[in-house]
């Protein structure tokens, strides 16, 4: 069975991520990797909903990640290292996290070590390899999966408008026809998300300041 292609946002983030790891830039590739699971289950709540929950995290790893031999750890592993990575820049950060060492393997280790805990009967340390490039290929996969099972649900299309990701031709009315990197999604699609009639963009090229007003508060 074809799948069906993701949005071209989320395929954005993937295919950065991508580069990073090509370029040799790991830090950059892990951090973006760990924050896929909240992206992916943003998409599916309402404007309205500002958080995701620890919850919804975990369990989009243990539902979609293929299993603690795909990702290396389970899902609340993944959201401690999330945790401690992207707030305090290591994995002993969270209070939870009993995983004292991350090692992550990469193409320059001349070996691959995944999922393999170490630990010290002493109790010095508690260590986890996983492997960068298989890890964030496991991670790709999740997302994939996870959007095969959502994607008849409409606030992920509409959602996916909104996230950071590249713009080829901007984002109108506000930059159009420049490549920039954005959120927020073009004001005709907030028209169709919302169900407001924006004023039409006046000839001088500026949108109508009222509805613009209007549409800001939100």
């Amino acid at each position: 069975m074809t799948s069906t292609p993701l949005p071209a946002s989320l395929e954005s983030i993937l295919g950065e991520i991508q580069k990073a790891l090509n370029a040799k830039l790991y830090y950059p590739a892990l951090i973006a990797n760990l924050t896929l699971p909240e992206i992916c289950v943003g998409l599916e709540l309402p404007p309205e909903s500002r958080t995701v929950k620890k919850n919804d995290y975990i369990g989009f790893i243990d539902k979609h990640g293929g299993g603690i031999i795909a990702m290396g750890v389970n899902g609340e592993q993944c959201y401690q290292l999330r945790c401690g990575l992207v707030h305090r820049g290591g994995s002993a950060a969270h209070p939870e996290n009993e995983i004292t060492h991350y090692i992550f393997t990469t193409p320059e280790s001349g070996s691959t070590v995944h999922g393999v805990p170490l630990v010290d009967q002493g109790g010095a340390f508690h260590a986890k390899f996983l492997d960068i490039i298989i890890f964030c290929s496991s991670m790709r996969d999740a997302v994939k999966t996870w959007h095969q099972a959502v994607k008849h649900n409409p606030k992920v299309a509409l959602n996916a408008e909104r996230i950071l990701s590249l713009r080829p031709d901007g984002v109108f009315p506000i930059v159009v026809g420049r490549s920039v990197l954005a959120t927020g999604a073009a004001m005709n699609y907030l028209n169709t998300y919302a169900g407001i009639k924006l004023g039409a963009v006046a000839e001088s090229g500026q949108p109508n300041r009222r509805h613009n007003v209007r549409q800001r508060r939100r």
